[in-house]
């Protein structure tokens, strides 16, 4: 997973828009995000600083890239199923946090030119679509990111409502942005300027 998101940035350097989406379990630790592979083996919380992906240190590297724009979609809050000391890993097998709860991820500054999607606000669980295929935040971008000529913050907003209305309040997707133009998913040629920013 390491490998493919240092790929994803070398690769993509020069592109106008780079689009990074995880769906999976995600922990705050210390502060700081980690995005777990499936196949992570996991007993405490030194074995996620080790073995999962720092996402801070992963935008950091997407951050140095002199042109376009970075999308970071985020559907990885969890809540922690067994409390404060275990919790399940990405593959559903039981790891042990030594009192440490998972409430969520922690907020990050978007670099320039970036724009990160969360599926939960700062330190709240997010729905993990246990009766379906994905989770709520995923099934709300479903529905608006085909609709021409919305921008990206409007996207999101139209998600926000969307998850919110769908659980009743208890989640609330959250973003960060440092963009300083329009993006659109499916611009036309009255709107958002070709998809890219401008």
């Amino acid at each position: 997973m390491l490998s493919a998101m240092r790929e994803l940035v070398d690769k993509s350097t020069g592109y106008d828009v780079r689009l990074f989406f995880y769906a999976g379990h995600g922990a705050q630790i210390v502060g700081k995000n980690y995005l777990m592979p499936l196949d992570t083996a996991l007993d405490d919380e030194r074995d996620v600083q080790r073995t999962a992906v720092n996402l801070n240190e992963f935008m950091d590297l997407l951050g140095q890239a002199k042109q376009g724009v970075n999308i970071i979609v985020l559907d990885a809050c969890r809540d922690n199923p067994f409390g404060a000391t275990q919790s399940l890993s990405a593959n559903g097998r039981r790891m042990k946090f030594r009192g440490i709860k998972l409430p969520g991820l922690a907020t990050v500054d978007a670099p320039v030119g970036s724009f990160v999607a969360f599926a939960a606000a700062p330190g709240q669980a997010a729905d993990d679509g246990a009766a379906a295929n994905y989770g709520v935040f995923t099934k709300n971008i479903l529905e608006h990111i085909s609709t021409p000529d919305v921008t990206l913050e409007q996207l999101f907003k139209r998600v926000r409502s969307g998850v919110r209305k769908d659980t009743d309040g208890k989640q609330i997707p959250w973003d960060s942005s440092s963009l300083t133009g329009d993006f659109c998913f499916s611009p036309t040629a009255r709107g958002c300027g070709g998809g890219a920013l401008r």
